[in-house]
C-alpha cells in the first residue's frame, strides 16, 4: 500500500513539473514572437524613413536641376530680348509725347530698334533650337521644359513679325506666347515646392 502511495505521489509531482515546462515554453515563446514583432517593425520604419530621406534628396536635386535650367536660359536670351523691350518702351514712350521734336526722334529710334529687335529675335530662336535643359532633370520635366520653349519661340517669332511695321507694332499676341511659356514653366516649379519665378522681369 505505501508503494503504492509512493508511486501515485511521484506520477502527480512529474505531471505538474511537466506542466510548469509547457508554461514556461509558451511564455518564452511568446517572448521570442513579441522580439521577432517589434525588430520588423523597427526594420519597416527605418525603411520608410530611409525612402523619405531619398525622396527628399531626389526632390532638392531636381529644383537645383530647374533653377540651373532657368539660369541658363535667362542668361542666354536676355541680351536677346531686352532689343525687344527696348522698342516696346520707345512705343510707350512715343504715345505719351506730345512735342512734334521729341515723337521725331523716338520714331527714328522705334525704326533702328525694331531692326536690331527683328535680328536679336532671329538669335534667340536659334539659341532655343540648340538649348539643353539641365541633364538633371528627370526625363519627364526635360520634355516638359522643351515643351513651353516651343511658346517661347512662337513669342520671338511673333515679335519679329510684329516689328515689320514697328510705329504700329502691337505685341499682344508676341506676350500671349510668352505668357503660356511662362505659365508652364511656373508650373514645374510648383510641382517641385518652388515659387514661379518672373520671367518677364528677369528676360528684360
Amino acid at each position: 500500500m505505501k508503494r503504492f502511495l509512493f508511486v501515485m505521489s511521484l506520477a502527480t509531482v512529474l505531471t505538474i513539473a511537466g506542466c510548469g515546462n509547457d508554461d514556461g515554453n509558451d511564455e518564452t515563446g511568446g517572448q521570442n514572437d513579441t522580439e521577432e514583432n517589434q525588430n520588423e517593425s523597427s526594420k519597416n520604419d527605418n525603411k520608410d524613413q530611409e525612402n523619405e530621406s531619398q525622396g527628399e534628396d531626389n526632390e532638392k536635386a531636381t529644383q537645383s536641376a530647374l533653377l540651373d535650367t532657368q539660369m541658363s536660359l535667362v542668361q542666354e536670351l536676355r541680351p536677346h530680348n531686352k532689343k525687344i523691350v527696348a522698342v516696346q518702351s520707345d512705343l510707350k514712350t512715343l504715345s505719351e509725347t506730345k512735342e512734334e521734336k521729341e515723337k521725331e526722334k523716338l520714331k527714328t529710334s522705334i525704326k533702328e530698334g525694331a531692326t536690331e529687335g527683328q535680328k536679336a529675335a532671329d538669335e534667340a530662336m536659334k539659341a532655343i533650337d540648340s538649348f539643353e535643359p539641365s541633364s538633371e532633370l528627370p526625363d519627364e520635366m526635360k520634355s516638359k521644359v522643351n515643351e513651353a520653349l516651343k511658346d517661347l519661340k512662337a513669342y520671338f517669332k511673333e515679335s519679329k513679325s510684329t516689328l515689320d511695321t514697328p510705329l504700329e507694332a502691337d505685341f499682344s499676341k508676341a506676350d500671349e506666347q510668352f505668357k503660356a511659356f511662362e505659365d508652364k514653366i511656373g508650373s514645374l516649379y510648383e510641382e517641385v515646392g518652388l515659387n514661379a519665378p518672373n520671367l518677364g522681369d528677369e528676360m528684360k
